[in-house]
Order: C-alpha cells, then structure tokens, then sequence
C-alpha cells in the first residue's frame, strides 16, 4: 500500500492514509508519512499524515500544555514552507529521541 500511494485518485487518498495508521507502526511507516508531509498537496491527506507522523513518534498529547504544542507541531508539518516543515521534523525526531 505503502508503495502505490502516489497511484490512488485524490479522493482516496486521505482514506489509504487513514488505512496505512491503522497499522502496526513501524519504521517504514514513520517514514512514508513524513514523506507525505513533504510532498503531498491533497490538504486531507495532508493533515492526517500529519497527525499520523506525530502519533507514530509519540508525541505526546494528554496536558493542555501537550495538546498546544502537538497542534504547533501539525500547524508546522501543514505548513507550505519546506524549511520550515524540515524544522518542525527536526524538532519532532529530537523529541522522540529523549
């Protein structure tokens, strides 16, 4: 599924997201949605790659002071400037990475 992503019509494709979070986490999948954060431009798709990536990497969303940051971090990865998002991911993998 991973693989024929860039395949599916734009109507599907937030859904074959939706289908591929619904899946075990695993590395390759960490690293298909941070690819979709990158390139995709179907806003839907977009977004919940976006909360794909961030749940995947365990970001942490139970205190008001989580939740803020976790929609700062979706607001970065939905964000049309790539150094930006490059920022953001940084930030995310340091995060992960404690």
């Amino acid at each position: 599924m991973l693989e024929d992503y860039p395949s599916y019509i734009e109507r599907l494709k937030p859904r074959v997201i939706d289908a591929i979070r619904s899946t075990p986490t695993r590395p390759e999948t960490i690293q298909f949605l941070k690819e979709v954060a990158f390139t995709e431009t179907n806003s839907s798709a977009l977004a919940r790659a976006s909360r794909g990536y961030l749940d995947a990497m365990k970001i942490p969303l139970t205190t008001e002071s989580e939740k803020t940051d976790y929609s700062r971090l979706e607001d970065g990865l939905r964000s049309d400037n790539i150094n930006a998002k490059q920022k953001i991911i940084a930030e995310i993998e340091a995060l992960n990475s404690q």
